[in-house]
């Protein structure tokens, strides 16, 4: 036990760091990473008011981005409205260069189906109309057959019409 409080005595600075240099270390450890923390809480908050920041000037280039497309699918419409337009405007380009002798009443459509109907002042003058009918790029598929209306000399032509032209 003497030679406990010896080496006690005649070590005084090693015992004193072996008991205090622990709690020595960590208050140092404290206070640096507590500067170090400071630091990095002020970078953050500047951090944080950047990305507000950005995120602020982000929100009309997203409604620009909203408006672009909704632009978009309206030019797209369009486009899809005048296509079907000019469609039309072909299949009645086509069927006003009926033969002589052929008068047409009504043209209809059911779907993808053209219902023609009129009247012919003879079976010739209804066969030329059928042939030119199926000769066409109006009608798609197949020889169209004309059914009987109700009056005499009337017909009836039902075909499928092709989308493109």
């Amino acid at each position: 036990m003497e030679s406990i409080l010896a080496f006690i005595k005649n070590n005084k600075s090693i015992v004193l760091l072996t008991f205090f240099g622990p709690l020595l270390f960590t208050t140092w450890l404290y206070f640096d990473y507590k500067e170090k923390l400071a630091s990095q809480r002020t970078i953050n908050a500047y951090l944080d008011s950047e990305v507000f920041e950005v995120r602020r000037w982000l929100v009309p280039i997203e409604h620009l981005v909203h408006l672009k497309e909704s632009l978009l699918a309206r030019m797209d419409v369009a486009q899809a409205v005048s296509q079907r337009e000019l469609e039309r405007i072909n299949a009645l380009a086509l069927l006003s260069a009926t033969p002589d002798g052929v008068v047409l009443q009504r043209i209809t459509a059911r779907g993808s189906n053209l219902i023609v109907s009129g009247i012919a002042n003879s079976s010739i003058s209804m066969e030329k109309f059928v042939h030119f009918v199926n000769g066409s790029t109006l009608c798609a598929g197949g020889d169209i057959v004309p059914q009987p209306g109700t009056a005499p000399g009337s017909f009836e032509i039902e075909c499928y019409v092709r989308l493109e032209f």
